[in-house]
């Protein structure tokens, strides 16, 4: 089985969010500040800063969407894709039909759920278990990194301080701490793909390669 031209994508809020149940409402009406992206055979980073972006730039990123099998994300399907759709409703029409969520699929695969019945992942899995939020805990990046890797993500930030940060103008900080983000999910995407299991260090799931 060849290796599929995948893009792996982050993003940061260009705003803090609020915590508890109104999150992502919060976060899209936040908005993406930097979106960090690499692809399969490009190495090069792909970077853009949303919030600030001109319409001529916003569509060269979208076409470089175009030119990718799928996307490669942790977590994407339930944040980043939302909150990007949300930004700028026309960026949707170029993304590939496949999404790889490493984050989806380890939690799902932890609890049970056969491979056959994830191959065809979308933004509505978490409909098809509405107890998502629940079995997620555990398989966030770092913590996975850390069990699967010895790897952690960039220190001295967090998902909810980096848009704090990037209000206050740390634009360099913040794009390097998404960075992060994009090269621990490429290393946990090719651990996989060379058969490695993934853990949080109370479970480990071995993704098959078809679902990569």
């Amino acid at each position: 089985m060849s290796r599929p031209n995948l893009l792996a994508l982050d993003s940061e809020l260009a705003s803090p969010a609020e915590g508890g149940a109104g999150f992502m409402a919060s976060a899209l009406k936040a908005g993406p500040g930097v979106v960090c992206a690499t692809g399969t055979a490009t190495p090069r980073a792909v970077i853009l800063y949303a919030d600030r972006a001109s319409q001529a730039r916003r569509r060269a990123f979208a076409a470089q969407l175009g030119t990718y099998e799928g996307l490669l994300t942790w977590g994407g399907l339930t944040f980043d894709v939302p909150v990007l759709n949300a930004w700028w409703p026309d960026w949707s029409k170029h993304l590939p039909n496949r999404h790889v969520d490493l984050m989806a699929l380890c939690t799902l695969l932890a609890h049970g759920v056969p491979a056959e019945q994830l191959e065809r992942l979308g933004l509505g899995w978490t409909k098809r278990w509405p107890s998502w939020k629940r079995l997620v805990r555990g398989w966030g990046l770092d913590n996975v990194g850390m069990h699967t890797l010895q790897r952690r993500k960039v220190e001295g930030m967090t998902g909810a301080t980096a848009p704090i940060a990037w209000q206050a103008g740390r634009l360099d900080e913040v794009t390097e701490y998404c960075l992060g983000d994009v090269t621990l999910l490429w290393r946990l995407y090719w651990h996989a793909w060379n058969g490695g299991a993934l853990s949080n260090g109370s479970a480990s799931v071995r993704i098959p390669r078809e679902l990569l």
